[in-house]
């Protein structure tokens, strides 16, 4: 007797821990399922986020686009700076090379003859003067270098002229620091861009590519037109612009040390790829020379294919972007710390006899 008690008493305790069970397990289905609703709902307002935060990005930066038309070309500018009447003006040379009037149309539809003041035909830059009387809205330069692969750009411009002002492209980057090599008066030159998928039509060229601050981090360039390619745009970075900007407004004219390397940072490369190249595993700083010009300072002061560049001028090497802003400090001597089969070099070149050397042709 006391053994069937016991058994029931047990059966008992089973079934009623079965039912605590039961309702703990839906209880916590329940939580995990309105998780997944609310995990939703944030996803949801995050897009609705960035939908708002883009029409803000677009009102500021129009007020910062001009549309230029010199009767026989017609394209996009961006003010760059206002020193009190004085606007300066960035957009592509090809735009406005051989032309004797160009017409910049403001935000306001204010229409004025502008002046080109200095141009850079390596990289197709030309910096242009208008006169007003009123605070403009100068472009916010944003820092190119921190541009990531995948991440959503805009370009704002003036596709077909003035009709079609301020229209919109949006995409994503294809890669921050892609290398071209192009022909600029039977010349060769490697030109760092960066590619994008960005739609870009006749009269995009000169216009403001921005990230999702708002933040200029190119000038809209060219576009790789053919039947077998689509969706290739590429815009000058922001950080070489500023660059040009600057020594165009300071000295008409563009000085810069063009080393004519064609360099990959090592903290970009996979261990697969230094192990293909002969790179040690652990040496994750430098700039590899992947390709070079023979006519260029590069390969005067001695530089090989397959360098590893650690240092100029005492400045260590991690991205393309360091390189680029010592080529255009005006220095008379430029020293290089290199990498060359395991061992450290150093090679150093002078410049204060400009007819002994050969810098970027500008």
């Amino acid at each position: 007797m006391i053994r069937q008690r016991t058994l029931w008493l047990a059966i008992i305790i089973l079934c009623v821990w079965n039912i605590v069970l039961s309702v703990i397990l839906y209880e916590e289905s329940k939580e995990a399922t309105q998780g997944v609703i609310n995990n939703t709902t944030v996803i949801e307002n995050e897009v609705n986020g960035f939908s708002t935060d883009l029409t803000k990005i677009v009102k500021t930066a129009k007020a910062s686009t001009v549309t230029i038309d010199t009767g026989l070309m017609q394209g996009t500018g961006v003010i760059v700076r206002q020193d009190g009447q004085k606007v300066y003006i960035a957009t592509s040379y090809h735009i406005v090379e051989n032309t004797t009037m160009i017409q910049v149309t403001l935000d306001n539809y204010l229409a004025m003859n502008a002046t080109m003041i200095g141009h850079d035909p390596v990289c197709d830059v030309a910096v242009l003067l208008i006169e007003v009387d009123y605070q403009t809205t100068p472009i916010t330069f944003g820092d190119s270098a921190l541009l990531q692969d995948g991440e959503f750009v805009l370009a704002i411009g003036s596709p077909l002229g003035i009709d079609y002002r301020g229209s919109l492209s949006f995409g994503i980057v294809s890669s921050k620091d892609r290398i071209l090599d192009l022909i600029v008066a039977d010349h060769s030159y490697f030109i760092q861009m960066i590619q994008s998928d960005i739609r870009l039509n006749s009269g995009n060229s000169g216009g403001p590519l921005l990230n999702m601050a708002g933040e200029l981090v190119g000038l809209n360039t060219l576009v790789v037109k053919s039947d077998d390619a689509g969706g290739l745009s590429f815009s000058l970075t922001a950080n070489e612009l500023a660059h040009i900007v600057d020594s165009l407004i300071a000295n008409g004219e563009v000085v810069k040390r063009d080393l004519g390397i064609s360099v990959v940072a090592l903290k970009e490369m996979a261990n697969y790829q230094k192990s293909t190249l002969g790179i040690d595993l652990s040496q994750t700083s430098g700039l590899y020379v992947s390709d070079m010009k023979s006519d260029f300072i590069g390969a005067n002061i001695g530089i090989h294919i397959g360098d590893v560049i650690i240092s100029i001028n005492d400045i260590p090497m991690s991205t393309l972007e360091d390189l680029i802003d010592q080529e255009y400090l005006s220095t008379d001597v430029m020293r290089l710390e290199i990498l060359r089969d395991g061992q450290i070099i150093e090679l150093e070149g002078s410049f204060v006899n400009e007819d002994d050397q050969t810098d970027s042709g500008r």
